[in-house]
Parts: C-alpha cells; sequence; structure tokens
C-alpha cells in the first residue's frame, strides 16, 4: 500500500475544488494522483491546478466524471469507482525484490528468515553482513556444505570475482561487528573501535542530517552498494524474486532501503525485552550489558523508522504471536510482501536453506514452533526491577504488559 497524497494542502480552482470534495470525494479517498498522470502543485500566494501530461489527465478525469454518475445496480446515489474500496486506500502493488529483518538479538530472526525463505520466490540468506567473515573461516553453510563450495555462494562468489581463499575481505558488505564467532585475525580492539566510530558517524547522518566528507562515508556507502549487488545476483542464481537479509544493523538496514525504496521493504522483529535479557545473563552478561543490547538497539531504530520509512513499508511483528499464532502471521507477511500465503513455509525447515550466520536453529530439522518463555520462572525479583526501571516503559510500548 502506497502513501497517495505527500502534500497537505492541494491549491485548486474553487470549482475544481467542489467536484473533487464534493463529487467525487478523491482527496478523502487519498487515490494517488501521480498513478494517474496527473501531478500537482502547491505554490504559495497561488491557487491553480498544474496538470503535467494534459492529455492522458484530461482523459483519466473525464474517465472518473462519467463513473461518478454512474450509479450502482440497485442504488440510485451511490458512486460506483473500481479503484475505491469503502474508505480503505488504493492498494499500488510494487514489486518487493529485498526484505530486511531488524531486530535485536535474540529475538527470533533467524526463524523468521527461514520461514519468509520457505516460500518458493523467497531466498533466505541469513546475516548477509558476515558472508565476507564467512568465507574467511570458511564455516558451514545452512546447506551443509562449507561455504567456499557451497551450490549457491561459491556462484556467488565467482560472479563477484572474489578470491574467497586469499583476499574473502575484498568483498565489502559494510562493518562487521562478531561477538561470538569472530574471526580473531581481524576482529582486534583497533577493528573494534574503528567500526564504533564509523557506524556512530553513519548514524549521526542519518538520524540529525548531518553531512560528513565522503572519504569518511566511503566505505559504508560501497558497502550499500555491492549488498544490492549481491542481492540482485542471488535472484539470478536462484531464479527468486525475493531475497531476505537478517543483518540486523539498524543504519544498515535503513540505508538499503533508501537506495531502493519501492522495491525494498523492513520487517521490524521485537520479542518481550525481558526474554532477551534472560538470554543475555545466560551468557554471563551483567544486568547493564545484557539489557542495553535490546535497548539500545530500538531506541536507535524507531527514529530512523519514522523518519526515512513510511508506514506502509515496514511491518511491526512480534516473536510470540509468530510462534503462537504462525500461519495468521505468515498470511500477514505474504500480504505485506504482496505473494501468495504458501503453506509449507511454516515447516520451514523442509527447504534447504543457504543462511549466512545465524543461530543453531538454522541446522535444526524440526519445524516446531514453541514459545521460549523460561524468563517468567528464572528472572529473579531483581532482575524484573532492574529491567522495568530501566526499559518498562518501551517494553509496554511494543504491547508487553506485567
Amino acid at each position: 500500500m502506497v502513501k497517495c497524497l505527500d502534500w497537505k494542502y492541494i491549491k485548486c480552482t474553487t470549482l475544481t475544488q467542489k467536484v473533487i470534495r464534493r463529487k467525487t470525494r478523491l482527496i478523502n479517498h487519498k487515490i494517488d494522483f501521480k498513478s494517474l498522470g496527473v501531478q500537482f502543485s502547491a505554490l504559495r500566494g497561488e491557487s491553480w491546478l498544474k496538470i503535467s501530461r494534459l492529455k492522458s489527465a484530461v482523459n483519466t478525469l473525464l474517465v472518473y466524471f462519467i463513473l461518478m454518475f454512474t450509479p450502482k445496480s440497485g442504488s440510485k446515489s451511490s458512486v460506483s469507482l473500481r479503484l475505491i474500496k469503502s474508505d480503505k486506500k488504493i492498494q499500488i502493488m510494487e514489486k518487493v525484490k529485498q526484505v530486511i529483518i531488524c531486530s535485536a538479538g535474540h529475538s527470533g530472526s533467524t526463524m523468521l528468515d527461514m520461514i519468509i525463505g520457505a516460500h518458493p520466490k523467497c531466498e533466505s540468506l541469513g546475516e548477509l553482513l558476515m558472508l565476507p567473515m564467512e568465507f574467511a573461516l570458511n564455516h558451514p553453510c545452512t546447506c551443509g556444505n562449507e561455504i567456499r563450495v557451497c551450490p549457491l555462494w561459491s556462484r556467488v562468489a565467482e560472479n563477484l570475482g572474489l578470491d574467497v581463499e586469499g583476499d574473502p575481505y575484498a568483498l565489502n558488505l559494510g562493518y562487521i561487528r562478531a561477538s561470538i564467532r569472530a574471526d580473531p585475525r581481524v576482529m582486534r580492539r583497533a577493528y573494534i573501535w574503528r567500526v564504533k566510530f564509523f557506524m556512530g558517524l553513519n548514524y549521526l547522518r542519518l538520524r540529525y542530517g548531518i553531512s560528513f566528507p565522503k572519504m569518511l562515508m566511503h566505505h559504508f556507502n560501497d558497502g550499500i552498494i555491492n549488498t544490492m549487488r549481491v542481492f540482485k545476483i542471488v535472484r539470478q542464481l536462484t531464479g527468486k524474486s525475493i531475497v531476505v537479509d537478517s543483518s540486523k544493523q539498524h543504519s544498515r538496514a535503513v540505508s538499503l532501503y533508501l537506495s531502493a525504496p519501492e522495491e525494498t521493504r523492513l520487517i521490524m522483529l521485537v520479542r518481550d525485552g525481558r526474554g532477551v535479557f534472560y538470554s543475555q545473563l545466560k551468557l554471563h552478561s551483567g544486568q547493564r550489558q545484557g539489557l542495553i543490547a535490546w535497548k539500545s538497539y530500538y531506541s536507535h531504530l524507531l527514529p530512523l523508522l519514522e523518519r526515512y520509512v513510511p508506514e506502509q513499508h515496514v511491518m511491526r511483528l512480534r516473536y510470540e504471536d509468530l510462534v503462537m499464532y504462525p500461519e495468521l502471521e505468515c498470511r500477514r507477511i505474504c500480504d505485506f510482501l504482496g505473494i501468495t500465503f504458501y503453506p509449507k513455509m511454516i515447516d520451514f525447515t523442509s527447504v534447504i536453506h543457504h543462511n549466512v550466520n545465524g543461530n543453531r536453529m538454522r541446522r535444526s530439522k524440526n519445524s516446531e514452533l514453541y514459545l521460549d518463555d523460561k524468563w517468567k520462572n528464572e528472572l529473579s525479583v531483581a532482575d524484573i526491577k532492574y529491567f522495568e526501571q530501566h526499559a518498562g516503559s518501551m517494553n509496554r510500548g511494543f504491547g508487553y504488559k506485567d
């Protein structure tokens, strides 16, 4: 679904204004005039309607006026416009080519990636940002083969002209931040601080519109271009129309969207923060470190989504709803992507995947979904109190109650 009018006011002649508002009520129904070949100019101090392509525009308006005065069968006064469905906005189908999953860690992004990837029109890529590191370490792909000889990724490397053994990091997909399965030859302290610095610059650029010299942003910008190139190569090699990336980085996700907004969709996946908090504590993180990973992610992501991504291009999904009502949520996802629901999506392990990185679920043969809510019994009173004090309001904002 597309936002139809970006202008707050459309200044027209009095007669045209009356016809549009009182008769056809086109503005109330928010018809996308751009799709009809009509362009409105809201010029300050002037009251007129500018038609860029006069012939097609007049013909289109004539059709609407004819339809306006054509009553439905069995009705004397109702207006019959096929493009208008009650009070709903016009839906213009756009061809989606890539889906970016935005979520904090331990929120079910790997599961969601594979569920979407089980659709015959989609290919799940996992955390694509980690692909150069996976080539360097030659970790197993989700398909079971070492990634350098994987039927998909070996061909992607060949198309890119990449030497996966000699110089895998020549493939720049962005700044890699790995905490568990890191490459010790590269992910040293100096590298980590450099990544934090440049990612911070990019966030400031997006969040506050601050301009930085191109020489400071070229690595990040090249990473976006190369990522879109890999998306295209995968679509060509697999014959799939949509690729799914669950790399998580919020500024990267929004930058990918801005590079091709009509072809890109974002899914913001959230999980009850107390569940994520508990998962972090199990990894021997302290309370502050365990909480900040979840809270910081969404406090940075939400302002970017609000500023750059229209509501109809981002879907908000809760992990708990996906697990409890998989068919309902899968149907909602398919509607969002403009594809037909495929029942076997729920049996996502029955399909061969080529996910990069991700948790151990990607190697499981069991598609059974179950709600992981151990935090309800395992978190101490002190932990619950700490979470409520520092992140309770945000959690309730996502619909999670006490």
